[in-house]
């Protein structure tokens, strides 16, 4: 009985050996936003709800919604929306959090702007 309890233990400390492991190679535990992203965003400006951002977007852009991420940009609480379009290009619209105006598109590719330059 005491070897099957000594097998059982060794087994519960290899397992915790590999999660630790687990969490140490994929970058730490979750924290809702990555290492390079930048200043944590005002949550007092956001005024809109993702599905708005995700609305304004489409309204600029056609296509399917393919992510989101709320973040800061240049002090300013903004979505970033992902855009996939029927040609298959990726586009990112960035979309003020606090009013829901869209503050530019950019081309996936490249970052330069979509929009005509007039």
């Amino acid at each position: 009985m005491s070897r099957m309890r000594v097998s059982l233990l060794a087994a519960g400390v290899a397992l915790a050996v590999l999660a630790l492991g687990a969490v140490l190679a994929f970058g730490g535990f979750a924290t809702g936003r990555d290492g390079d992203q930048g200043p944590p965003v005002d949550q007092s400006q956001v005024k809109i709800s993702n599905a708005q951002a995700k609305a304004a977007a489409t309204k600029t852009v056609s296509g399917s919604v393919q992510a989101t991420q709320l973040k800061d940009e240049d002090g300013l609480a903004a979505y970033d929306v992902t855009v996939k379009q029927a040609d298959g290009r990726f586009v990112t619209v960035v979309v003020n959090a606090s009013n829901g105006q869209v503050i530019r598109p950019e081309n996936g590719a490249d970052g330069s702007d979509d929009g005509d330059d007039g």
